[in-house]
């Protein structure tokens, strides 16, 4: 569903823009990068990955549990690459959309995640706390920052068409990115409607342990151009006001859930897109 997903992001690109036939002429592999970047939020280290097209196919990598399907430090096709930007889910991995960002390399993109500090599976303690609500935006940012400043993969971006995907808790991020303003006391009236969330009694606990860090506030990044969101979480803090701010295209992909006291939690996949400029 991802690699899917992504995929359709990439054509969509493709097709609203020429910018896509020059990279693709150049390169067939993908190659990828290790990031050492700083967090932001609290000053710890932060992992990130940068994938991007590549003069050979190569040898694909093993990571772990990965089989990622891009040859470390390979050398790069020369040109000039449009950037996408992804962002995991909660408890989720930089790696964890490898085979997204591998795919959108051998597509033409350079393509980056990183593993969200205080919301991935090795460390998940931000929970519904600001670390995560205000702090991924902040990761984003200075994911991007890194991108344009690194000695190899900055010279291979075009600055003016940078793009965002995320998924789940990612595609929430995706929305502050672009701009979009969360309304937190609106959490207590989707407690009261919808009682049977499974996560509720988490959030609640996290919750209750205040804000980590008061004086940290949202942020947006107008060097994003256009965001892509599959099953963004957190619909109900975004009222319309909040979402007005938000003035680049959007594309949402979203599982429409089914009561579950009224059935075994069937659903199916919608698609909505809204803004007709291209990036």
């Amino acid at each position: 569903m991802r690699r899917i997903a992504l995929a359709c992001l990439a054509a969509w690109g493709l097709f609203c823009t020429p910018f896509g036939s020059a990279a693709l002429a150049q390169g067939s592999g993908a190659g990828f990068i290790d990031l050492a970047l700083t967090d932001p939020v609290e000053g710890g280290p932060m992992r990130g990955f940068a994938f991007y097209p590549a003069k050979s196919s190569g040898a694909p990598t093993q990571l772990g549990p990965y089989a990622v399907a891009a040859e470390r430090g390979a050398a790069p096709a020369p040109g000039s690459y449009p950037l996408i930007v992804v962002s995991h889910g909660t408890g989720g991995a930089g790696l964890g959309h490898h085979d997204s960002l591998a795919a959108l390399a051998r597509a033409g993109f350079v393509a980056a995640a990183v593993e969200h500090p205080r919301d991935n599976f090795r460390d998940d303690s931000g929970f519904a706390t600001d670390l995560q609500l205000i702090g991924r935006p902040h990761h984003i940012v200075a994911l991007i920052d890194g991108l344009l400043a690194h000695a190899t993969v900055g010279q291979l971006i075009d600055q003016a068409r940078i793009g965002m995907a995320g998924h789940s808790a990612g595609g929430y991020t995706a929305l502050l990115v672009a701009g979009a303003v969360p309304n937190f006391s609106l959490m207590e009236e989707y407690r009261r409607a919808v009682a049977y969330d499974p996560l509720r009694a988490r959030a609640d606990a996290a919750a209750r342990g205040g804000r980590r860090k008061p004086n940290l506030a949202l942020v947006a990044d107008a060097r994003v151009k256009a965001i892509f969101l599959m099953a963004p979480a957190l619909g109900y803090v975004f009222d319309r006001d909040g979402l007005s701010k938000v003035a680049v295209p959007v594309r949402l992909y979203r599982k429409r859930c089914v009561d579950p006291t009224f059935s075994k939690g069937r659903g199916s996949v919608t698609v909505a897109s809204h803004g007709a400029r291209s990036f």
